[in-house]
């Protein structure tokens, strides 16, 4: 088979395909152990391959796939368990990226660490690895998704002020980004917990001016009429609750908006 093309005709040129095919070979016969190995043996040998992709894949299906296995043995056929893979998905990768840091391959398998870590809500190694990815691998394609992702970590944490910086690190640099609205969203969200009042405002109506059709407006309208009125900025208060209600009359909050209005001016 392909390991006997691999030993005999080393010089083919063929052998990179060989590699490839003997790794896919053991995962279709669910010996994810092999399989792992013999694409971690692919990506070594060729890390610049045009197959890393495919390779990085296959082991992280062959890992899921082996803790799927052995939860289903565990379990005795039972009631299905979370998988988490992020451990050792992390160690397998680790090993190439030591090997080959310059490749075009450990950028990605930075990011897979990382977005695993994430995907498990580990934040704390998520965002270790994170910010090793913006830090070392600043041209990655999904670097300003690592960003947010980033920032999002240290809210989830509780890292507020982290979360306020790298938010706005975000919002500066990805103006057009994926994730602006929420970006924006979460800057004001973690100026108010901080009690910074005037800069949770202001982030809630730049979110409102500059994405008036944003998914976000209306908790950013109601959020808005929050902070002013935990600053005693009353008369603004008012006019934000006024606001939310003339945006959408028939919404659920508009009622409680005007009768929050009516109590201020009381």
């Amino acid at each position: 088979g392909y390991q006997n093309l691999i030993s005999v005709y080393p010089d083919s040129p063929k052998i990179t395909e060989a590699y490839l095919r003997s790794a896919q070979c053991y995962y279709n016969s669910r010996d994810y152990d092999n399989s792992v190995k013999s694409f971690q043996k692919f990506i070594e040998l060729y890390p610049d391959s045009s197959d890393i992709t495919t390779a990085l894949d296959g082991i992280e299906a062959s890992i899921y796939k082996s803790k799927e296995l052995a939860s289903v043995t565990e379990a005795g056929g039972g009631a299905a368990v979370s998988i988490k893979i992020s451990d050792d998905l992390s160690l397998a990768l680790k090993e190439l990226i030591i090997k080959n840091p310059d490749s075009k391959m450990a950028s990605e398998a930075q990011y897979r660490i990382a977005k695993n870590y994430y995907d498990e809500e580990n934040y704390k190694l998520a965002s270790d690895e994170l910010y090793k990815l913006y830090l070392i691998y600043p041209q990655h394609r999904e670097v300003q998704t690592a960003v947010f992702y980033l920032a999002e970590c240290y809210y989830n944490l509780g890292k507020l002020d982290d979360a306020i910086n790298t938010y706005r690190r975000y919002i500066q640099s990805y103006s057009g980004g994926e994730h602006i609205n929420e970006a924006y969203f979460r800057l004001g969200t973690s100026c108010f917990k901080k009690v910074q009042y005037d800069d949770a405002a202001s982030t809630y109506k730049e979110l409102l001016d500059k994405h008036p059709d944003s998914k976000y407006k209306k908790m950013a309208q109601f959020n808005l009429a929050l902070v002013y009125r935990k600053a005693n900025k009353l008369d603004d208060a008012a006019n934000a609750y006024l606001q939310y209600y003339d945006s959408d009359p028939q919404d659920e909050k508009a009622i409680k908006c005007v009768i929050e209005a009516g109590d201020i001016y009381m």
